[in-house]
């Protein structure tokens, strides 16, 4: 008896700990298999009368050869046809009540089918009224939506295809801003040429191992000294920093503005034009660290999900000056129409300014200070920039093109090259950090980072199916062959900017995209 007693303990007791597991997530569900698909079946392109007469639902029928699949329709029929709402041709009405005393019986004779209707008697005179007839529509964004017509409007509010509209309407609501100027920073003084950005797979052996002995040279030339290093927190990091936020972008973010103090373009009294803001992160820690009491204007040509809560953190505060979100592109962005510049001294700062936007970025400051007055250009303190993606940067927009051909003497297709395996400096960060947030794009911005991602990945996974060089020799080309690209719009700002105190800085130690460029007058 006792060792009986002990057995339906014991089974209580692992009954209880399966329930404890399983409410915990700790316990899977097991997957439904998946069922292999016969090919060698052949697919019923007509049903048969057996399979109509079996059938109480909409008898439309589909073909689904993806899935060799071949079915009814499993929604129910309309009140007035043998289909479903969905199925049924757009020119037959709709009644717009339902009796739901109507029997409907329906015969199929040689592919005919009839539908009869059966009532009961009533007596009131709504039931003897003949209901109205609704007319049904395609949705003018998306053909394949049929609506009623009656509630067109209130299908235009919520069709995805007017999401999609409105998630781009900022960018169409830009072009009546007195500071929006059709292709102003585009390098418009630039040789364009019509390129197409270079599959690696599909580069010889000869062509790339030709432009890694070209990368080497040009690295050791214009590299004799390794890069300065400076990756120290600011002292307002320790205010700031809460568990709920991210260590390594807190970090990154602090690290920039200890280069900017060291630069004297940390100041409270400055407005600070942080280009490429995505959520504005960068500026409100800059905006915390001085104690809330300084000046901001976000660029960034996307609209993010915390968008509203880090710009209320910022212009809500009483000790913020001025503050105001530009949704432009910086292609397109005419600095000289900012009042606020005339008014106060400013600093252009970035938290990774991905491709080409940064060399966008650096022609419209230099157009700034071509074009405008002197309490402008005595009222510009300076530039702290970090540069990043540069596998998307390409010949047509590179700021310094004489660069290319006065120094390196290097064609367009071998700078195109170049860009391409500049992808590969991040070939086993991207290994073992799959899962973390990328560092070159803030978290909210989702539909550029997996454009960003899906591009990247086409430069350098399809190309390492070949074994012309190790990982570790491609993470060192990407390397050289990011830092070629900067050495040009380093001496982008040195020479046609007129600051010939610029330098660069590895600001950051947790991701390879670290450098940053900065410079005051």
């Amino acid at each position: 008896m006792e060792e009986i007693n002990k057995k339906e303990i014991n089974e209580k007791d692992d009954e209880i700990k399966n329930k404890r597991l399983k409410y915990e997530g700790f316990i899977k569900k097991e997957k439904k298999k998946k069922q292999k698909i016969d090919h060698s079946i052949p697919l019923k392109e007509k049903p048969t009368q057996e399979d109509i007469d079996s059938h109480s639902e909409c008898l439309f029928w589909i073909v689904n050869k993806k899935k060799h699949r071949a079915e009814f329709c499993k929604y129910k029929r309309a009140n007035d046809s043998i289909l479903c709402n969905h199925h049924k041709p757009i020119d037959q009405p709709t009644t717009s009540s339902f009796n739901s005393n109507a029997d409907f019986n329906i015969t199929e004779n040689n592919n005919t089918t009839t539908t009869t209707t059966t009532t009961t008697a009533t007596t009131t005179q709504e039931n003897n009224s003949k209901p109205k007839e609704r007319k049904r529509i395609h949705c003018p964004l998306n053909p394949t939506h049929i609506i009623y017509e009656s509630k067109l409007q209130k299908h235009l509010k919520a069709c995805p295809n007017a999401k999609v509209g409105q998630k781009n309407a900022h960018i169409e609501l830009s072009k009546k801003e007195a500071y929006y100027k059709e292709n102003i920073n585009d390098l418009n003084e630039n040789i364009k040429l019509t390129l197409e950005p270079i599959i690696l797979s599909q580069v010889s052996t000869e062509n790339l191992i030709n432009i890694s002995i070209k990368l080497d040279q040009f690295f050791e030339k214009f590299f004799k000294n390794e890069i300065k290093s400076l990756n120290q927190t600011h002292k307002s990091f320790y205010k700031i920093f809460n568990s709920d936020q991210q260590l390594k972008h807190i970090q990154q973010e602090s690290s920039i503005i200890s280069l900017l103090e060291n630069s004297n373009l940390y100041n409270s009294d400055n407005v600070y034009l942080e280009f490429g803001a995505g959520s504005g992160k960068l500026s409100n820690h800059i905006f915390m660290s001085h104690e809330k009491k300084s000046g901001h204007i976000l660029i960034d040509r996307m609209k993010f999900r915390s968008l509203k809560k880090v710009d209320r953190l910022i212009k809500n505060e009483k000790g913020c000056h001025h503050f105001s979100r530009l949704l432009i592109d910086i292609r397109h962005l005419n600095l000289s129409n900012l009042s606020i510049l005339e008014e106060k001294p400013f600093v252009i700062i970035s938290k990774h300014l991905c491709g080409c936007a940064t060399d966008f970025t650096l022609d419209s400051i230099f157009n700034l200070l071509n074009n405008s007055n002197e309490k402008v250009n005595n009222n510009f303190k300076g530039i702290g920039i970090a540069t990043c993606c540069h596998h998307i940067c390409n010949f047509n927009t590179y700021s310094n093109q004489s660069f290319l051909k006065d120094q390196l003497n290097i064609t367009p297709l071998e700078f195109q090259l170049i860009c391409s395996i500049s992808s590969w400096a991040t070939i086993d960060e991207n290994k073992s950090n799959n899962n973390d947030d990328d560092d070159e794009v803030e978290e909210d911005d989702e539909s550029i980072n997996k454009e960003k991602k899906e591009f990247e990945n086409q430069l350098k996974i399809e190309f390492n199916k070949q074994d012309v060089f190790s990982i570790k020799r491609k993470e060192e080309l990407g390397y050289k062959a990011k830092r070629l690209i900067d050495y040009g719009r380093y001496l982008f700002i040195k020479e046609k900017l007129n600051l010939p105190n610029t330098n660069f800085w590895i600001y950051t130690n947790q991701s390879k995209e670290n450098l940053f460029l900065v410079s005051n007058k």
